[in-house]
Protein backbone atom coordinates (compact mmCIF):
# COMPACT_ATOMS: atom_id res chain seq x y z
CA UNK A 1 0.00 0.00 0.00
CA UNK A 2 1.09 3.44 -1.14
CA UNK A 3 3.24 5.55 1.57
CA UNK A 4 2.17 9.52 1.59
CA UNK A 5 4.76 11.48 3.67
CA UNK A 6 3.97 15.08 4.96
CA UNK A 7 6.60 17.70 5.97
CA UNK A 8 6.59 17.97 9.82
CA UNK A 9 10.19 19.59 10.75
CA UNK A 10 12.38 21.96 8.68
CA UNK A 11 15.81 22.90 9.24
CA UNK A 12 17.31 25.91 7.54
CA UNK A 13 20.98 25.75 7.23
CA UNK A 14 22.09 29.17 7.02
CA UNK A 15 25.90 31.21 6.37
CA UNK A 16 26.88 34.37 4.72
CA UNK A 17 30.24 33.30 3.27
CA UNK A 18 27.90 31.46 0.83
CA UNK A 19 26.62 33.55 -2.22
CA UNK A 20 23.08 31.78 -2.19
CA UNK A 21 22.99 32.36 1.75
CA UNK A 22 22.16 28.49 2.14
CA UNK A 23 24.94 26.21 3.89
CA UNK A 24 26.15 23.44 1.23
CA UNK A 25 29.00 22.69 3.80
CA UNK A 26 26.59 21.29 6.85
CA UNK A 27 25.36 17.63 7.15
CA UNK A 28 22.96 16.93 9.74
CA UNK A 29 22.52 12.80 9.89
CA UNK A 30 21.22 10.88 12.01
CA UNK A 31 23.12 9.89 15.03
CA UNK A 32 23.04 7.02 17.62
CA UNK A 33 18.93 5.33 18.53
CA UNK A 34 17.70 7.94 15.81
CA UNK A 35 18.05 5.42 13.04
CA UNK A 36 15.72 3.14 14.68
CA UNK A 37 13.53 5.88 15.38
CA UNK A 38 12.79 6.85 12.24
CA UNK A 39 12.30 3.60 10.87
CA UNK A 40 9.99 2.19 13.79
CA UNK A 41 8.04 5.99 13.44
CA UNK A 42 8.06 5.68 9.64
CA UNK A 43 9.81 9.07 9.62
CA UNK A 44 11.67 10.05 6.70
CA UNK A 45 15.17 12.11 7.04
CA UNK A 46 15.21 13.94 3.36
CA UNK A 47 18.41 16.67 2.23
CA UNK A 48 16.33 19.67 0.38
CA UNK A 49 17.95 22.62 -1.19
CA UNK A 50 17.24 24.88 1.82
CA UNK A 51 18.54 22.18 4.28
CA UNK A 52 16.48 19.31 5.77
CA UNK A 53 12.77 18.31 5.89
CA UNK A 54 11.55 15.16 8.29
CA UNK A 55 8.87 13.74 6.63
CA UNK A 56 5.69 11.39 8.63
CA UNK A 57 4.03 8.83 6.62
CA UNK A 58 1.19 7.55 6.66
CA UNK A 59 -0.35 4.62 4.52
CA UNK A 60 -3.64 4.74 3.58
CA UNK A 61 -6.30 5.70 6.01
CA UNK A 62 -4.11 4.06 9.00
CA UNK A 63 -3.07 6.24 11.60
CA UNK A 64 0.70 7.44 11.86
CA UNK A 65 2.26 5.49 13.85
CA UNK A 66 3.45 8.49 15.49
CA UNK A 67 0.03 9.47 16.09
CA UNK A 68 -1.07 6.00 17.47
CA UNK A 69 -1.05 7.10 20.42
CA UNK A 70 0.10 10.69 19.87
CA UNK A 71 4.01 10.24 21.47
CA UNK A 72 6.77 12.93 21.65
CA UNK A 73 10.27 11.67 20.15
CA UNK A 74 13.38 12.73 20.88
CA UNK A 75 15.95 12.40 17.80
CA UNK A 76 19.72 13.18 17.52
CA UNK A 77 21.36 14.31 14.84
CA UNK A 78 25.21 15.00 14.23
CA UNK A 79 26.37 18.02 12.57
CA UNK A 80 29.43 18.25 10.96
CA UNK A 81 31.34 19.41 7.68
CA UNK A 82 33.22 17.28 4.68
CA UNK A 83 34.76 20.75 3.63
CA UNK A 84 38.11 21.27 4.85
CA UNK A 85 38.12 25.13 5.12
CA UNK A 86 34.66 25.31 6.77
CA UNK A 87 36.70 26.29 10.07
CA UNK A 88 38.61 29.15 8.17
CA UNK A 89 35.81 31.26 7.14
CA UNK A 90 33.14 30.17 9.72
CA UNK A 91 33.53 32.54 12.98
CA UNK A 92 34.17 29.38 15.52
CA UNK A 93 37.53 28.96 17.65
CA UNK A 94 40.16 26.82 15.89
CA UNK A 95 41.26 24.56 18.25
CA UNK A 96 40.95 20.94 18.75
CA UNK A 97 37.71 19.66 17.14
CA UNK A 98 37.41 16.86 19.34
CA UNK A 99 37.88 18.31 22.76
CA UNK A 100 34.36 20.31 22.56
CA UNK A 101 31.19 20.59 20.59
CA UNK A 102 28.03 22.93 20.31
CA UNK A 103 25.09 21.28 21.73
CA UNK A 104 21.35 22.76 19.81
CA UNK A 105 18.14 22.01 20.57
CA UNK A 106 14.50 22.55 19.52
CA UNK A 107 13.05 23.78 22.72
CA UNK A 108 16.03 26.48 23.48
CA UNK A 109 15.83 28.93 20.67
CA UNK A 110 15.36 32.32 19.98
CA UNK A 111 12.37 33.00 17.68
CA UNK A 112 13.65 29.46 15.86
CA UNK A 113 16.99 30.77 15.46
CA UNK A 114 19.50 28.46 16.43
CA UNK A 115 23.31 29.60 16.22
CA UNK A 116 26.95 29.06 18.11
CA UNK A 117 27.80 30.48 21.15
CA UNK A 118 29.90 30.37 24.06
CA UNK A 119 27.62 29.22 26.49
CA UNK A 120 26.42 25.90 23.93
CA UNK A 121 29.97 24.77 23.24
CA UNK A 122 30.77 22.24 25.76
CA UNK A 123 33.74 19.76 26.69
CA UNK A 124 32.60 16.23 24.95
CA UNK A 125 33.66 13.22 26.98
CA UNK A 126 33.91 9.05 26.28
CA UNK A 127 31.08 7.07 26.93
CA UNK A 128 32.01 6.12 30.23
CA UNK A 129 34.73 8.53 32.10
CA UNK A 130 36.45 9.38 35.47
CA UNK A 131 35.93 12.59 37.69
CA UNK A 132 38.20 12.49 41.15
CA UNK A 133 37.80 13.74 44.56
CA UNK A 134 34.18 12.93 43.92
CA UNK A 135 31.52 10.99 45.95
CA UNK A 136 28.58 9.74 44.16
CA UNK A 137 26.33 10.12 47.33
CA UNK A 138 26.51 13.97 46.41
CA UNK A 139 25.85 14.01 42.59
CA UNK A 140 23.00 13.83 40.13
CA UNK A 141 22.90 13.62 36.30
CA UNK A 142 20.24 15.34 33.90
CA UNK A 143 20.04 15.02 30.44
CA UNK A 144 19.30 18.26 28.26
CA UNK A 145 15.31 17.58 28.77
CA UNK A 146 15.89 17.57 32.34
CA UNK A 147 15.48 13.74 33.04
CA UNK A 148 17.23 12.23 36.22
CA UNK A 149 20.26 9.74 34.81
CA UNK A 150 21.42 8.78 38.61
CA UNK A 151 20.82 4.83 38.48
CA UNK A 152 23.54 3.07 37.04
CA UNK A 153 25.38 6.30 35.68
CA UNK A 154 26.98 7.29 38.81
CA UNK A 155 29.67 4.63 40.35
CA UNK A 156 31.80 5.49 42.88
CA UNK A 157 35.49 3.90 42.56
CA UNK A 158 38.05 2.39 45.29
CA UNK A 159 40.46 5.75 44.90
CA UNK A 160 37.79 7.91 45.59
CA UNK A 161 36.88 8.52 42.38
CA UNK A 162 33.85 8.45 40.59
CA UNK A 163 32.66 7.30 36.94
CA UNK A 164 30.36 8.56 34.79
CA UNK A 165 28.78 5.42 32.58
CA UNK A 166 26.38 6.83 29.68
CA UNK A 167 27.58 3.43 27.52
CA UNK A 168 23.45 2.94 27.88
CA UNK A 169 21.90 5.90 27.51
CA UNK A 170 21.30 8.31 24.39
CA UNK A 171 23.80 11.10 23.16
CA UNK A 172 23.18 14.41 23.98
CA UNK A 173 24.00 16.86 26.55
CA UNK A 174 24.35 16.43 30.39
CA UNK A 175 24.58 18.28 32.76
CA UNK A 176 26.15 17.40 36.70
CA UNK A 177 24.94 18.10 39.82
CA UNK A 178 27.31 18.34 42.92
CA UNK A 179 24.51 18.87 46.01
CA UNK A 180 22.43 20.64 43.49
CA UNK A 181 24.53 23.03 42.14
CA UNK A 182 25.71 22.40 38.69
CA UNK A 183 29.20 20.86 38.72
CA UNK A 184 30.05 20.01 34.69
CA UNK A 185 27.79 20.42 31.75
CA UNK A 186 29.15 18.24 28.73
CA UNK A 187 28.27 16.40 25.49
CA UNK A 188 28.34 12.77 25.76
CA UNK A 189 26.15 9.21 25.63
CA UNK A 190 26.50 6.02 24.08
CA UNK A 191 28.13 7.49 20.89
CA UNK A 192 30.82 9.96 21.22
CA UNK A 193 31.23 12.37 18.84
CA UNK A 194 33.81 11.53 15.53
CA UNK A 195 36.55 13.15 15.14
CA UNK A 196 35.72 16.71 12.93
CA UNK A 197 32.02 16.66 13.88
CA UNK A 198 30.72 20.04 15.38
CA UNK A 199 28.52 19.28 17.94
CA UNK A 200 24.57 17.91 18.31
CA UNK A 201 21.17 18.77 17.09
CA UNK A 202 18.12 17.48 19.14
CA UNK A 203 14.67 18.07 18.16
CA UNK A 204 11.89 17.18 20.26
CA UNK A 205 8.74 15.61 17.65
CA UNK A 206 5.54 16.03 19.64
CA UNK A 207 2.03 14.74 18.14
CA UNK A 208 0.52 15.29 21.66
CA UNK A 209 -0.14 19.11 21.24
CA UNK A 210 0.14 19.82 17.31
CA UNK A 211 -0.57 16.75 15.37
CA UNK A 212 -0.19 19.10 12.02
CA UNK A 213 1.91 21.94 13.06
CA UNK A 214 5.30 22.33 10.99
CA UNK A 215 8.14 23.15 13.17
CA UNK A 216 10.88 25.58 10.80
CA UNK A 217 14.04 25.98 12.82
CA UNK A 218 17.18 28.24 11.47
CA UNK A 219 20.65 27.14 12.15
CA UNK A 220 23.32 29.95 11.25
CA UNK A 221 26.80 30.18 11.29
CA UNK A 222 28.74 33.53 11.04
CA UNK A 223 31.16 34.05 8.34
CA UNK A 224 34.77 34.91 9.68
CA UNK A 225 36.22 38.56 9.09
CA UNK A 226 40.26 38.76 9.19
CA UNK A 227 42.21 41.64 8.95
CA UNK A 228 43.58 41.69 5.52
CA UNK A 229 47.48 41.80 5.14
CA UNK A 230 48.88 42.97 1.69
CA UNK A 231 52.81 42.10 1.35
CA UNK A 232 54.47 44.11 -1.27
CA UNK A 233 57.40 43.01 -2.68
CA UNK A 234 58.56 45.44 -5.18
CA UNK A 235 61.64 44.50 -7.12
CA UNK A 236 61.28 47.96 -10.04
CA UNK A 237 62.01 49.84 -7.33
CA UNK A 238 65.82 51.92 -8.31
CA UNK A 239 67.98 53.43 -5.68
CA UNK A 240 67.36 57.31 -7.40
CA UNK A 241 63.69 56.67 -6.25
CA UNK A 242 61.38 56.77 -3.31
CA UNK A 243 58.31 54.82 -3.38
CA UNK A 244 55.19 55.32 -1.10
CA UNK A 245 52.07 52.35 -1.51
CA UNK A 246 48.78 53.24 -0.52
CA UNK A 247 44.97 50.87 -0.98
CA UNK A 248 41.98 52.07 -1.60
CA UNK A 249 38.44 50.41 -2.28
CA UNK A 250 37.53 50.56 -5.54
CA UNK A 251 33.49 50.31 -5.01
CA UNK A 252 32.44 50.24 -1.33
CA UNK A 253 29.25 48.38 -0.90
CA UNK A 254 26.10 49.93 -0.32
CA UNK A 255 26.16 50.88 3.68
CA UNK A 256 29.48 49.47 4.11
CA UNK A 257 32.09 51.18 6.54
CA UNK A 258 35.20 52.74 4.84
CA UNK A 259 38.80 50.22 5.33
CA UNK A 260 41.74 51.93 5.76
CA UNK A 261 44.97 49.81 5.00
CA UNK A 262 48.23 51.33 7.76
CA UNK A 263 51.40 50.36 6.26
CA UNK A 264 53.46 48.99 9.10
CA UNK A 265 56.70 50.56 10.02
CA UNK A 266 59.11 48.25 9.08
CA UNK A 267 59.56 46.09 6.36
CA UNK A 268 58.81 41.78 6.98
CA UNK A 269 61.32 39.45 5.23
CA UNK A 270 59.80 36.63 3.87
CA UNK A 271 61.02 33.16 3.55
CA UNK A 272 63.14 33.44 0.39
CA UNK A 273 65.04 36.29 2.14
CA UNK A 274 62.80 38.97 -0.14
CA UNK A 275 61.64 41.94 1.79
CA UNK A 276 58.15 43.12 1.62
CA UNK A 277 55.88 46.30 2.56
CA UNK A 278 53.05 44.92 4.98
CA UNK A 279 49.67 47.27 4.56
CA UNK A 280 47.40 46.02 7.09
CA UNK A 281 43.42 47.00 7.07
CA UNK A 282 42.34 48.62 10.45
CA UNK A 283 39.28 46.38 10.40
CA UNK A 284 38.35 43.07 10.00
CA UNK A 285 36.60 42.26 6.61
CA UNK A 286 34.47 39.32 6.08
CA UNK A 287 34.77 36.42 3.83
CA UNK A 288 33.16 35.42 1.26
CA UNK A 289 32.43 32.85 -0.91
CA UNK A 290 32.36 35.39 -4.32
CA UNK A 291 34.42 38.62 -2.71
CA UNK A 292 32.10 41.91 -1.83
CA UNK A 293 35.04 44.01 -1.01
CA UNK A 294 37.74 45.14 -3.94
CA UNK A 295 40.77 46.87 -3.23
CA UNK A 296 43.31 48.92 -5.65
CA UNK A 297 46.93 49.27 -4.62
CA UNK A 298 48.62 52.82 -5.64
CA UNK A 299 52.09 52.77 -6.20
CA UNK A 300 54.08 56.30 -6.28
CA UNK A 301 57.74 56.25 -7.40
CA UNK A 302 59.41 59.81 -7.11
CA UNK A 303 62.66 60.25 -8.78
CA UNK A 304 64.91 63.55 -10.56
CA UNK A 305 62.35 63.27 -13.57
CA UNK A 306 59.26 63.34 -11.77
CA UNK A 307 56.84 60.91 -9.91
CA UNK A 308 55.41 57.89 -11.86
CA UNK A 309 52.00 56.59 -10.56
CA UNK A 310 50.37 52.95 -11.29
CA UNK A 311 47.62 51.48 -10.26
CA UNK A 312 46.78 48.03 -9.58
CA UNK A 313 43.81 45.99 -8.70
CA UNK A 314 44.16 43.67 -5.86
CA UNK A 315 42.98 39.92 -5.38
CA UNK A 316 40.59 39.61 -2.03
CA UNK A 317 40.75 37.10 0.63
CA UNK A 318 39.83 33.75 0.62
CA UNK A 319 39.48 30.78 3.08
CA UNK A 320 42.19 28.76 2.33
CA UNK A 321 44.79 30.61 4.40
CA UNK A 322 43.81 32.20 7.87
CA UNK A 323 46.83 32.95 10.53
CA UNK A 324 45.83 33.79 14.32
CA UNK A 325 46.97 36.71 16.59
CA UNK A 326 48.41 34.61 19.28
CA UNK A 327 46.75 35.66 22.47
CA UNK A 328 44.25 37.48 20.59
CA UNK A 329 40.44 36.58 19.07
CA UNK A 330 41.74 38.27 15.67
CA UNK A 331 42.61 36.42 12.54
CA UNK A 332 44.83 38.12 9.41
CA UNK A 333 44.90 36.49 5.48
CA UNK A 334 48.12 37.21 4.48
CA UNK A 335 48.14 38.31 0.56
CA UNK A 336 51.25 38.54 -1.15
CA UNK A 337 52.10 40.93 -4.54
CA UNK A 338 55.15 40.66 -6.27
CA UNK A 339 55.90 43.88 -8.52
Amino acid sequence: MEIAFSPLLNIYLHHPYFTTGVNPAIEVVPFGPTEGLLRHYQLRWHRRDYGYTLYYGTTGNRTPPLMDPPVSVLLTFLLRSGDPLFSNYTDLPIDDPAASGYYFSSWETVNGELSPAASNRHPVFPPSFLLPDLSPDELTLRDAAGNAHDEGTILGTEDESVRIDLSQSAPGRYILFQAGTPYLTFIGGSHSLPPGAIGLLQCLVSMETHPTAVTDLTLSFAARSTRWRYLVVDSATEESETVTFSIKEASPPAGASAVAFVEAPETRRLANGQEAVELVADTPVALRQRPERQFQLNRSATSGSGTETMTLPLPSAGPSRIIPDPGKETYFSDLFIYL
